[in-house]
């Protein structure tokens, strides 16, 4: 009876297995969030950003329908893999995701015509030196007007960021 009111030096362990109990799960869940993360791939998405460049409108040719962007500085685009995207005030979209394996380099300019696309075209359009290319596969069209409202975005399509947009008037 007096080991009874006093105590058990073998009762005073007893916080040990809970302890345990509780970091063995907390290194279950955290090894379970590492290995779901990598069997879904987001590991791979992490580490991938667009790039960056500095792009820029040249011109707007409401004529002819066309919107010249140039690159003038900053990382390379790969146009296979970039989604160009064109809004005008109505909210009228149209979105050409990129079939053109050319990249957008520093001083190219990129052509983007928004009544029936156009085909890759290298030739010396440019007034500056690089290559020109033309947006193609436009889904849909319409017709530029004097003071449309456009917002002009390329984004990205590994990464899903953007990687230039912006608001102009026609």
């Amino acid at each position: 009876m007096f080991n009874e009111l006093l105590g058990n030096d073998d009762d005073e362990r007893a916080v040990s297995p809970v302890i345990g109990v509780i970091l063995m799960v907390a290194i279950t869940v955290i090894l379970a969030a590492v290995i779901g993360a990598f069997v879904l791939q987001l590991g791979d998405s992490v580490s991938q950003t667009a790039p960056q460049a500095s792009v820029g409108v040249d011109s707007i040719t409401v004529a002819d329908d066309q919107i010249v962007l140039q690159h003038s500085g900053g990382d390379t685009i790969e146009l296979a893999d970039t989604r160009i995207i064109v809004e005008n005030e109505e909210k009228a979209t149209l979105t050409w995701d990129g079939t053109n394996q050319d990249p957008f380099a520093t001083a190219d300019e990129l052509y983007i015509n928004t009544t029936d696309g156009a085909e890759k075209n290298s030739t010396a359009n440019s007034s500056v030196s690089g290559s020109s290319y033309n947006v193609d596969n436009g889904p849909t069209e319409y017709n530029l007007e004097s003071d449309d409202q456009l917002t002009i975005t390329l984004i990205d399509k590994s990464s899903g960021e953007i990687i230039f947009e912006r608001e102009i008037r026609a």
